[in-house]
């Protein structure tokens, strides 16, 4: 193609030109004309500039929202983060400080317990672990059974009463429970120790584990006593139990009170215990050997009850005791009013 176009044909190539969809030649040809024609090319910049601005500037307002709205979601996340956040440390100190969980009774300490002239037990509650709380209080009554509750929570200026002091009239009652614990049946005050005593009742003594556990609670209850050895004689009847005290004992008016105390509450809740030997030495340097049978834990309660007006509570026999928790308490009664 000739490059002596005319401006006509050069406007009529334009828009082609511009768009890039004329040939190399043709181009050639208009960029020569071009060259020397102010007034096409000034069309050419008119037909192109005003174009590029249009873009960039709508390119412009495209970036500028995307900005504001990565900005504003940025901003929706970290509200909804920090929400989240405060929502769930709010709800944890609401469970912890307030909510918490139901008492139990391993962490209660019944301090004092007593039934008043009026025929309301009085009880005077601690808890047993420090930084602990407790709160609302309630009794649940069905029938004849009244059942003790609290919440526990660790405490803080929310709640901070680490004990409690509760009433509980007793007419029509028969058994008052704390937190699932027995603590009063039938006009007797069940002690917590003597709970754990009684739940690790045997029916062999030839179990060694489960009569070792058993000596074990008493002791701790109890004592400590300072056993030495633990021997069972169970390859026939009369079957026995032999404890071996370590170190020196001396024992006023000669028979150790402590020993009975430790032999009745054997000799009863293991069924098929038929006799306790303690071997110790006294103050002179002397080996003892003390044998109680169930008939000697029999005649050891019978006289506290017979001076204390307490016949009702005498069995016929030591294994009777282990009947009821009732019954295991009231033979502990017996034995410790022994001093």
């Amino acid at each position: 193609m000739k490059n002596d176009l005319t401006c006509a044909v050069v406007r009529d190539l334009l828009p082609s030109y511009v768009e890039g969809l004329t040939s190399e030649e043709t181009n050639e040809a208009v960029d020569a004309h071009l060259a020397q024609c102010p007034d096409c090319a000034a069309r050419r910049d008119a037909m192109t500039a005003p174009e590029d601005a249009a873009e960039q500037a709508e390119t412009a307002k495209e970036v500028d929202y995307l900005k504001t709205v990565k900005r504003r979601n940025r901003r929706r996340v970290v509200l909804s983060v920090v929400f989240a956040v405060v929502l769930l440390l709010a709800g944890f100190g609401l469970k912890v400080f307030y909510i918490g969980t139901q008492a139990q009774e391993q962490g209660l300490n019944v301090l004092s317990a007593a039934v008043d002239n009026d025929n309301t037990l009085h009880l005077r509650i601690a808890s047993v672990w420090s930084g602990t709380a407790y709160h609302s209080w309630m009794a649940e009554q069905t029938g004849g059974r009244v059942d003790i509750w609290a919440r526990q929570v660790t405490a803080s200026p929310l709640c901070r009463e680490d004990s409690a002091d509760l009433g509980i009239p007793l007419d029509g009652l028969e058994e008052v429970y704390l937190c699932g614990r027995l603590i009063w049946q039938d006009g007797t005050i069940i002690e917590y120790s003597n709970t754990q005593i009684y739940a690790l009742r045997t029916p062999y003594v030839g179990d060694a584990p489960a009569a070792g556990r058993l000596f074990e609670e008493i002791d701790r209850w109890h004592g400590p006593i300072g056993r030495r050895s633990f021997s069972l004689q169970t390859s026939s009847q009369p079957y026995g139990m032999t404890v071996e005290l370590d170190g020196t004992r001396f024992f006023r008016q000669g028979e150790p009170p402590i020993l009975y105390r430790y032999s009745v509450r054997l000799l009863a809740l293991v069924e098929n215990l038929d006799y306790v030997s303690w071997v110790y030495t006294d103050a002179a340097g002397g080996t003892q050997c003390l044998t109680i049978t169930q008939e000697d834990a029999l005649d050891y309660i019978r006289l506290p009850a017979a001076v204390m007006d307490r016949e009702n509570d005498l069995r016929d026999s030591i294994k009777a005791y282990a009947a009821s928790m009732l019954d295991f308490q009231k033979l502990c009664n017996l034995t410790d009013s022994r001093g």
